[in-house]
């Protein structure tokens, strides 16, 4: 006969590895983020860690991550449930788990490299572009606002794409540079080339002609 005093750690430990965002997931994310920007000594090569090379980085993790792992790899099946069930919320948000991993990542080997403030100055803009990611697909497919119309307007083409295209959330740079943006905003290269999160997407949805507004 089981302990349930000694299943109730690993229940919990399962249950919050393979947690969706919610309170203690955005607390988590906050309370770094604040700590970070509390213990460290900002100079200008760190600012251009948090605003430069961190953003650069993600949208490049964001659109491999997607294009091969996601739909070109056994993870395929998993994600294509998401394709089939776009606003079914257990499919929306990346599990806790895999969180903390990525979080590690992006601050161990950088730590390792070059120290710890450019590791956590690397960490910090990961985590902020990070919830710029998790903010853009639940507005795409639940929330549905107008300020983000323009990465939705994005996404959304490629959910609906017969062909494999979009496969940025925050940013259509590295959809333009390998070869895979929609012919829709494919001609806004000179504003969508910017790789920082959310910035070009919004812009455009802004600029782009009403034919194909939602």
């Amino acid at each position: 006969m089981s302990n349930p005093r000694v299943n109730m750690p690993s229940s919990f430990i399962k249950s919050l590895l393979l947690a969706q965002p919610g309170w203690v997931y955005g607390l988590s994310m906050v309370s770094t983020a604040a700590w970070i920007m509390s213990t460290t000594t900002w100079t200008r090569n760190l600012a251009a860690i948090l605003f430069i090379w961190g953003p650069t980085n993600w949208t490049l993790q964001e659109y491999l991550i997607h294009r091969f792992v996601l739909h070109g790899s056994s993870m395929s099946l998993v994600h294509g449930k998401h394709h089939d069930k776009p606003h079914d919320l257990k499919r929306i948000f990346v599990p806790m788990g895999l969180t903390m991993a990525l979080a590690a990542g992006h601050y161990i080997p950088i730590w390792l490299l070059w120290g710890h403030e450019i590791g956590l100055a690397n960490l910090l803009s990961q985590i902020i572009c990070y919830a710029c990611f998790e903010w853009v697909h639940y507005d795409c497919h639940v929330i549905r606002s107008r300020l983000l119309r323009g990465p939705r307007r994005f996404h959304t083409n490629h959910h609906h794409a017969n062909t494999g295209v979009n496969y940025g959330f925050t940013s259509a740079t590295w959809d333009l540079v390998f070869g895979t943006c929609d012919a829709v905003h494919r001609p806004w290269w000179p504003i969508l080339c910017i790789p920082i999160p959310l910035f070009s997407l919004c812009w455009v949805g802004f600029l782009i002609n009403k034919k194909y507004a939602d």
